[in-house]
């Protein structure tokens, strides 16, 4: 599917070059998940391969664009989310609210880990300001993943671009890697959680033995 898609968003991007670019992602970012963003990523560390592109010039580009629109996601929220919630008729039911306390429980790497996984940005950036997540931790969260995953994909396009085909028909193979790291990360923060109420559970009936004592 992704093969498919891909040479009517390169034919733009070698017509407008970084104004394109810039679009594409910003657009992406902030609310159209379904354009390949990783995928796109890599198409263009093939095209700075071969000097169409320049590799900087996309890296601060991509950045720039993914950064704003999640900013600009996120403040939608901040500032107008129970009208937002309201226009598209969505109710905080019981699985809105479980979503809502898990992403403030692991606010960081959560936010950390979908600048990775194109397709879940734009909800997780409309639920961080929602739930008033602090934009300092929202935008450190996120300058460091966008920066990351950029990079990344940017990187595989411009040093593997005779496997660029293979890597762009495996695009499902990024989102799974990613999406095995998302969990593994929450099962470390869950367990890690536990040891601790448990670990604090302990130290409290030693206490209370020690009082009676």
């Amino acid at each position: 599917m992704t093969i498919v898609f891909l040479p009517t968003l390169l034919l733009y991007i070698v017509a407008y070059k970084y104004v394109a670019i810039f679009s594409l992602n910003f657009i992406s970012s902030l609310c159209a998940p379904i354009i390949p963003g990783n995928a796109l990523l890599v198409a263009l560390g093939s095209l700075s391969s071969t000097y169409i592109l320049s590799f900087w010039s996309c890296l601060i580009c991509v950045f720039s664009a993914k950064t704003f629109a999640d900013s600009i996601g996120y403040f939608l929220t901040y500032k107008f989310g129970d009208k937002i919630l309201n226009l598209l008729k969505i109710k905080r039911n019981e699985k809105f609210v479980k979503a809502e306390k898990y992403l403030q429980n692991y606010s960081f790497g959560t936010i950390f880990l979908t600048r990775l996984a194109g397709p879940f940005s734009p909800l997780i950036n409309f639920i961080s300001g929602l739930i008033e997540i602090p934009y300092k931790k929202f935008i450190l969260a996120d300058i460091l993943g966008n920066l990351t995953g950029t990079t990344f994909f940017l990187m595989l396009g411009y040093y593997f671009t005779e496997y660029c085909e293979i890597i762009l028909e495996n695009d499902e193979f990024w989102e799974a890697l990613i999406l095995a790291i998302f969990v593994l990360y929450i099962l470390y923060k869950t367990l890690k959680r536990n040891i601790n109420k448990n670990l604090k559970g302990k130290e409290k009936m030693n206490s209370i033995d020690i009082v009676y004592k």
